[in-house]
C-alpha cells in the first residue's frame, strides 16, 4: 500500500490525467484478479485530493464537476461496468454529500464465497471508527448488462452509506429524524448483538435500520432514473420501478409499505417465544434485551407523533426524508414525488 500512497502524493503535486488512469487501472487490475486490498485512511485522504479536482470545461449543476463526478458518470454513459476504484469515487462522493467526510475512510476489498454478503460497513465501537467491505466475488459473478450491474453496485454504496449515517447519529441532537434514527438504530444493534440472525430474510427486513438503507436507496436511484434514463436501459428501468411500487403497496408485506409495524411483529414474535418457555436458559436473555428496546420505543414514540402529525412517516402513503436528495419526497402510486427540493440538490447529473 505504501507503493500506491507514493504514487498519489506524486500525481497529487505533479497532476497527469493519463498517469491517474493507469493507476486506477493497476488496482483495478489487482483487485479484480482476485487479491485482497486494504484502503487505509492515508491512502483515501490523498485519493480524495485527485478525485475532487475540478474541470471548468465539465459542469455539473451550474458549476464546474470534479474529476471522480465524471470519471463514474462516462462510464455509465459508455455502458461501462463501474470498476473497484470507480465505485470508490461514487462512494466517497456520495459520502461527502453526507456531510460523512471525517468517517469511514477504510475500504477493505476481499473475495469470500459468502451468498448474502455483499457489502457491509464495520463500526468498530472502541476507537469510533468503521470501514467498508466490499466483497468483489459478488460483484465480478455475470449481470445481464453493465447497467444492471451499476444500479446493483451504486444501490448496495448508498444502503451501506445509510447505515454510516445512521451510526454517526447521536441522542443530543435536535432534529427529530436523526434523534428517531438514532433510536432505530440502537434498537436493532441490540438484536443483532444478541444473535438476531441478520442472514435470515425476515428478520433482515424486519429491522428498522434495513428498511431506510433500502429506502434512501430506492429514492436516490429511481430519481437518477427519472432524471437521466439514458444511463440506465429502458427493461432495467421499468423492472425497478416494478420493483419499487410493489414493496411500498405491500406485496412483500409491511416490509416497505408499514415497516414500524413490521418491526413490532418482530418484536412480538420474539415475546412469544420467551412466554412459551419462560424457564428456559438458552432464552433468558431475551427478557433484559426486549427491557432494554421497550425504553427506546418509549422515546421514540414521542418522536413519531411529532413527525405523523405532519404527515412524515416511513409508511408507504406518508411522506418521507431524503438523505441524499435532502428533501422530502412522496409516492403517488407510480412515481416518487420530490417536495420542498431546493435546487442545487436536483443534479443534472449523478
Amino acid at each position: 500500500m505504501d507503493k500506491y500512497i507514493d504514487t498519489l502524493k506524486e500525481i497529487t503535486n505533479n497532476f497527469s490525467y493519463h498517469r491517474f488512469i493507469d493507476f486506477l487501472k493497476e488496482i483495478d487490475s489487482e483487485i479484480l484478479n482476485g487479491n485482497s486490498l486494504h484502503l487505509t485512511p492515508e491512502f483515501i485522504y490523498y485519493f480524495k485530493q485527485i478525485i475532487s479536482m475540478v474541470n471548468d470545461q465539465y459542469i455539473v449543476d451550474n458549476r464546474p464537476g470534479t474529476l471522480g463526478h465524471m470519471l463514474v458518470e462516462n462510464a455509465l454513459l459508455n455502458k461501462e461496468r463501474l470498476s473497484p476504484m470507480l465505485s470508490v469515487c461514487f462512494f466517497l462522493e456520495q459520502k461527502a454529500n453526507l456531510d460523512l467526510d471525517a468517517v469511514c475512510n477504510e475500504i477493505n476489498f476481499s473475495h469470500l464465497n459468502e451468498k448474502y454478503y455483499r457489502m457491509m460497513i464495520t463500526n468498530n465501537h472502541d476507537n469510533s471508527n468503521s470501514s467498508i467491505s466490499i466483497n468483489w466475488t459478488h460483484y465480478s459473478k455475470p449481470k445481464e448488462t453493465a447497467d444492471k450491474y451499476n444500479y446493483d453496485m451504486m444501490f448496495d454504496i448508498l444502503h451501506e452509506l445509510t447505515h454510516v449515517y445512521q451510526l454517526t447519529r447521536t441522542e443530543q441532537t435536535e432534529n427529530p429524524f436523526d434523534k428517531l434514527t438514532y433510536y432505530d438504530y440502537q434498537k436493532d444493534s441490540i438484536l443483532i448483538r444478541n444473535g438476531g440472525n441478520s442472514g435470515n430474510m425476515f428478520f433482515h427486513q424486519s429491522l428498522l435500520s434495513e428498511f431506510m438503507a433500502d429506502e434512501q436507496a430506492y429514492a436516490f436511484m429511481l430519481q437518477l432514473i427519472q432524471n437521466h434514463p439514458e444511463y440506465f436501459n429502458n427493461d432495467l428501468i421499468e423492472n425497478k420501478q416494478n420493483e419499487y411500487q410493489e414493496r411500498k403497496n405491500g406485496t412483500y408485506g409491511d416490509y416497505g409499505a408499514n415497516p414500524r409495524e413490521a418491526f413490532s411483529e418482530l418484536i412480538l414474535d420474539i415475546k412469544k417465544t420467551y412466554e412459551k418457555y419462560p424457564n428456559e436458559p438458552s432464552v433468558a436473555f431475551i427478557k433484559p434485551m426486549l427491557e432494554e428496546i421497550e425504553i427506546l420505543n418509549q422515546k421514540s414514540q414521542p418522536l413519531i407523533i411529532q413527525l405523523q402529525s405532519q404527515g412524515f412517516s416511513e409508511k408507504a402513503w406518508d411522506r418521507y426524508y431524503s438523505i441524499f436528495l435532502k428533501s422530502l419526497y412522496k409516492f403517488d402510486g407510480k412515481n416518487i414525488i420530490m417536495e420542498n427540493v431546493l435546487q442545487d440538490n436536483i443534479s443534472k447529473r449523478i
